[in-house]
């Protein structure tokens, strides 16, 4: 199967799928994390219609994640520069790929385009990690939970201010330079769980 793991730099999925036998390649505006011959580093909309059996996007969330409204309201970004955010989304979405699977945090894409098929968590695939994920799938099965952590089920970080955080890895500093990206790497086992589930 010929697969594209879009706006990918840590090629965790595309490797995934790789040591499944399938012809994976991730793709991004920015070179990948490992030294390999099987990374595009190009706009993936200049892809699409490269003959994939499957595709797997990770889109930007900057604009479209529920905390984007917040920095809306403070001046931090524009509506144009939401509406191009969904535009890419729906653009992906719409695809000629028989096989789709788009992720995205909680945000405006339900109340503006189209309901998530399902929500996933690390802490169901094994790794003990909250972080909230929606799927858009098309022509594919729900993920399965494997090794599930479910006392993790009902956990939430505390923060300094009282508040609970929904995202929440241990392992990352709230202070560190690529926080952002790091939190937005997709868990290795998740990676697996899609390769064995939908390859």
């Amino acid at each position: 199967m010929k697969v594209l793991v879009a706006c990918e730099r840590s090629h965790r999925i595309a490797s995934a799928f790789q040591a499944k036998g399938h012809d994976a390649y991730s793709c991004d505006v920015l070179p990948c994390e490992i030294t390999t011959p099987f990374h595009i580093q190009d706009d993936v909309l200049n892809h699409l219609e490269d003959g994939w059996d499957l595709m797997i996007a990770h889109p930007p969330c900057q604009y479209l994640c529920c905390r984007s409204q917040y920095w809306k309201s403070l001046g931090k970004h524009t509506q144009e520069d939401e509406d191009k955010a969904l535009e890419f989304f729906i653009q992906l979405d719409s695809a000629n790929i028989p096989k789709k699977a788009i992720e995205n945090p909680i945000g405006i894409i339900p109340r503006k385009y189209r309901k998530y098929s399902q929500i996933i968590e690390p802490f169901m695939f094994g790794e003990p990690v909250r972080k909230c994920i929606c799927l858009w799938l098309t022509n594919l099965p729900l993920l399965n939970p494997t090794m599930a952590l479910w006392e993790l089920e009902k956990y939430h970080h505390i923060d300094r201010s009282g508040r609970k955080r929904y995202w929440y890895d241990a392992t990352i500093g709230s202070k560190t330079k690529d926080r952002a990206y790091r939190r937005a790497k997709t868990s290795l086992l998740v990676a697996q769980a899609m390769a064995e589930q939908w390859g």
